[in-house]
């Protein structure tokens, strides 16, 4: 796994370093003010807070996924993540997944020398993930008890006839999600590489409208990049990483893995 808070690290050597020697310096000059101690040691652990800070925003403001993440980071790579996580063995499901998020952590971010309102925020992140992991191991028919602020278990609450995420209503999709969904699915692909559909894209988005109670033109709009192979296309719908993300969760869930 990638290392992050590389510089942070550093700047925390550098303090345990000049710590060391400081504290040496009062001992041998017999230097016994409390508060002018603790307030160096205040001082001189500022670069790491603002080290911090700083790789903290260019991590989230890139969308990198981290423990401790903004929500928002952690809700957008969540369907990625957990898309690569199940096709990296045949035999994983949702539950393992799940179970490596826990495993990961839960309420408690722990790290060393952290500036004291930035963890209460981290903190804040973390609830917020919990929940969103609990309302997905209930969708599973499993509950997450917590043993501790960053430990718990996976219970399972539907024995009988425990439910995925609740069955998709196509009526409630847009039509860019109708169009990822059929793209993920292979159909696109499969199709565009049949007679009509193999020269037009428009012929295709009609086909396809038939069946999604679409215009085809607006249909058009998101499958005619997917036909052509232009990404960098403004209304390719792979461009929407949110969007797409959550279509490949909502395809796993169901135990949907696509063919590479």
């Amino acid at each position: 796994m990638e290392n992050l808070f590389e510089q942070t690290d550093f700047e925390i050597e550098k303090f345990i370093d000049d710590a060391i020697s400081k504290d040496r310096e009062f001992r041998e000059n017999g230097y016994t003010d409390p508060d002018s101690e603790e307030e160096w040691f205040g001082n001189r652990k500022k670069p790491i807070y603002k080290s911090f800070k700083k790789e903290y925003d260019k991590y989230n403001k890139g969308e990198k996924y981290f423990f401790g993440c903004l929500f928002s980071v952690y809700e957008a790579t969540f369907g990625d993540r957990q898309f690569k996580f199940l096709s990296s063995f045949d035999d994983y499901e949702i539950l393992d997944f799940l179970e490596n998020e826990i495993d990961e952590g839960l309420l408690v971010f722990n790290r060393d020398y952290m500036d004291p309102e930035m963890s209460k925020k981290i903190e804040v992140s973390l609830r917020r993930r919990f929940s969103f992991l609990q309302e997905k191991a209930n969708s599973a028919g499993y509950e997450i008890r917590l043993t501790d602020k960053n430990n718990a278990r996976l219970i399972r609450t539907d024995v009988e006839n425990p439910q995925p995420d609740e069955d998709l209503d196509s009526t409630k999709l847009s039509p860019i999600e109708k169009v990822l969904y059929l793209h993920e699915l292979g159909v696109i692909d499969f199709l565009k590489k049949t007679i009509p559909f193999v020269g037009s894209s428009f012929a295709l988005s009609r086909a396809i409208a038939a069946i999604t109670d679409e215009k085809p033109k607006t249909l058009d709009r998101n499958i005619a990049p997917l036909h052509s192979s232009n990404y960098n296309q403004d209304r390719n719908p792979l461009k929407s990483t949110k969007t797409h993300n959550q279509v490949k969760s909502q395809l796993s869930q169901i135990g949907y893995k696509k063919l590479e």
